[in-house]
């Protein structure tokens, strides 16, 4: 039984480093998405060309994207610690109260649910919001060619898309 618990222990060492990683992966993004929004913008004003914005919600559907999936991954694997080895360590007689407390605490604290909330509405603003904001000013901006109502339609679905995803994790309490 000693080595089963030697393995659990390695087993939370290893994906709490992998938390550890996607969680300043997931960080960092909203830094790459803000450098991003200012190098299409500033390429659309220097060049004068609002069609440039269109680049903008590519960039926001695939950093977005690796947002989720990361902020997924990290739920995914405090839900694992908390469900799966928690309990295992429990059954072998560790007590209960004592195993990996944070796993459980900081989802019970009351301002969690706020907290959620808040961020939701920071990553639709920083992933979301853009690119909406892009498109209008490209489809106002631009002549509207069949080929330009076209790239606006996808990029619009896209972005709505995206954005259902958000509220899905946040409504599933996932994210």
């Amino acid at each position: 039984m000693r080595a089963h618990t030697s393995l659990l222990l390695l087993e939370y060492e290893h994906l709490k480093e992998e938390q550890r990683l996607r969680i300043s992966t997931r960080d960092n993004l909203v830094y790459t998405s803000l450098a991003a929004f200012a190098l299409v913008i500033a390429g659309a004003i220097e060049t004068g060309a609002p069609a440039m914005l269109t680049l903008l919600p590519p960039v926001c559907m695939i950093l977005g994207w690796t947002y989720l999936v990361n902020d997924d991954r990290i739920t995914a694997i405090g839900l694992h610690i908390k469900d799966a080895i928690t309990p295992e360590l429990v059954r072998q007689g560790h007590p209960a109260g004592g195993v990996f407390t944070w796993e459980h605490r900081h989802r019970a604290d009351p301002r969690r649910a706020r907290r959620k909330s808040v961020q939701l509405v920071v990553d639709l603003g920083l992933f979301c919001a853009p690119p909406l904001i892009a498109v209008a000013v490209a489809w106002s901006a631009t002549p509207h060619s069949l080929a330009m109502m076209a790239v606006i339609a996808a990029e619009t679905a896209g972005t709505l898309v995206l954005a259902s995803h958000f509220l899905r994790n946040a409504v599933s309490g996932q994210a």
